[in-house]
């Protein structure tokens, strides 16, 4: 059901695996205490995508936004690259009332065993990680797809959901939306805008994950994990 959902979905799709962000004692809703907030981002669409919900996320009090950007060892990718530094530096201009709650960290890996286990490096420093479902392929996702055992969540998301990961971090996997008849590989980065104005009045974290608008509205999928 998961999958049909993300493949026909008119618009973009977050899964959500609580792992007690929304329900627990220490809710992502509740100003009382700062919450750890991280983007996995190793590049395409629905990275993106995760990126806008993170920096509307991150323009709150409470919240400590953290992009993770993963590069491949020995290889750069001048065009991709530049975009990619185009849609962080905005997300960073977004943010700039909150710079103190703001980090940007690169990790280069040489493929999927090294990115798995830089993955794993984090644990518990975070209490919400988001990631994209796809990213541009690249050998830093070598080899992972083989042990997927949720496709609906991507291979990244997959990872950070499993029970052997070992983190009580929630997962927010996201899908940006797809225009009908567009393949995956064709699909064009969208622009973030991510304007002062569409983020005078910041949502709470939880609401901005699965928030509605007028051009894009957005459906959330829930899974609760062990």
């Amino acid at each position: 059901m998961n999958i049909k959902i993300m493949e026909r979905a008119p618009c973009s799709v977050g899964i959500l695996v609580d792992r007690g962000i929304l329900t627990g004692s220490t809710s992502i809703l509740s100003n009382q205490s700062m919450y750890q907030v991280a983007v996995i981002y190793i590049g395409g669409p629905d990275d993106a995508e995760s990126l806008f919900y993170a920096a509307r996320m991150g323009r709150r009090n409470n919240v400590s936004l953290t992009i993770l950007r993963f590069l491949l060892f020995g290889c750069d990718t001048a065009r991709e690259r530049k975009q990619d530094n185009n849609l962080i530096d905005e997300v960073r201009q977004a943010n700039m009332l909150n710079q103190n709650n703001f980090k940007y960290q690169e990790r280069v890996v040489k493929d999927g065993v090294g990115l798995a286990a830089s993955l794993r490096g984090l644990e518990d420093t975070y209490n919400l990680l988001l990631v994209g479902r796809h990213h541009h392929a690249s050998q830093i996702l070598m080899g992972l797809g083989t042990w997927s055992e949720c496709p609906e969540l991507g291979v990244v998301g997959d990872i950070l959901a499993s029970p052997d990961f070992g983190s009580t971090a929630s997962v927010l996997v996201v899908q940006q939306q797809r225009l009908r008849g567009e393949k995956l590989g064709n699909r064009l980065m969208r622009p973030m805008m991510i304007s002062h104005e569409l983020m005078h009045e910041p949502t709470p974290p939880a609401a901005a994950a699965i928030a509605t608008s007028n051009m894009n509205p957005r459906l959330e999928i829930s899974i609760d994990r062990e």
